[in-house]
């Protein structure tokens, strides 16, 4: 079995002001599209300011924020197949940089 100490998951914040139950269905698509990432939380634009730990992305339907860590990605609240595509195209280079 090969040992993954050494190989670091990106890690990923959800931010969007919309309900529950859309940030509920956004967070099951990116981790869909992303399952090798570890999806933090879904955090308000307001509390994602104030979000404590370093992140590699940041997936946001709340188009006027940008995080201060990490590449920030905006989305629309139900994801597109433009925006699928755009999430994982910036995850793989991303990844390539690291």
């Amino acid at each position: 079995m090969k040992e993954q100490t050494d190989v670091s998951i990106a890690k990923v914040l959800i931010v969007s002001d919309f309900s529950d139950v859309l940030n509920s269905l956004l967070k099951s698509q990116v981790k869909q599209l992303l399952p090798e990432t570890a999806v933090l939380d879904v955090v308000s634009s307001e509390k994602a300011r104030f979000f404590p730990e370093k992140i590699n992305f940041c997936i946001s339907a709340d188009a006027s924020y940008y995080h201060f860590t990490g590449q920030t990605i905006h989305v629309p609240i139900i994801l597109t197949e433009e925006a699928r595509k755009n999430i994982v195209k910036s995850y793989q280079a991303g990844e390539k940089k690291a």
